[in-house]
């Protein structure tokens, strides 16, 4: 993710998922962030809004939908 932090060291995908709780034009995914500096310790507020503004650009370029 080009815009992502250092501390950003992986992304994974989970799942991928289209059924009957997903409209047909869209899917599902599950992925997971992996956060991790040698500098310093992470902070929970820190990552919290590193997720945030990686969210905020994906709906912004990609109009995506956040589940929970």
């Amino acid at each position: 993710f080009e815009s992502a932090p250092e501390v950003l060291i992986d992304l994974k995908l989970l799942d991928e998922y289209r059924g009957n709780s997903i409209p047909k034009d869209q899917t599902s995914l599950c992925i997971q962030l992996i956060f991790q500096s040698i500098e310093k310790t992470l902070v929970t507020k820190e990552i919290e809004e590193i997720i945030q503004n990686i969210e905020q650009k994906l709906i912004k370029e990609h109009n995506i939908t956040t589940r929970f």
